[in-house]
């Protein structure tokens, strides 16, 4: 997601937004003795989001192919 928005003709306000997201699972069936002992391995599952985002103030000066942008 990304908004700008002018005011007048040379400043502004920027917002960018970016999520990623990944869903990863496996499942596996796995038994083996431990002397007495039997153990049974079953389901990975890695589940990761992350956001990030970013809002600015913006300041063009000059004009043309002659522009300088400052932000913050």
């Amino acid at each position: 997601m990304i908004g700008d928005v002018l005011i007048g003709d040379s400043q502004g306000f920027s917002l960018d937004y970016y999520r990623f997201n990944r869903d990863h699972g496996t499942g596996f069936a796995n038994s083996f003795a431990i002397g007495p002992t039997s153990v049974t391995l079953g389901n990975v599952n890695l589940d990761l989001k992350l956001d990030f985002a970013k809002f600015a103030y913006k300041w063009w000066i000059g004009s043309g192919n002659t522009v300088l942008g400052l932000g913050g």
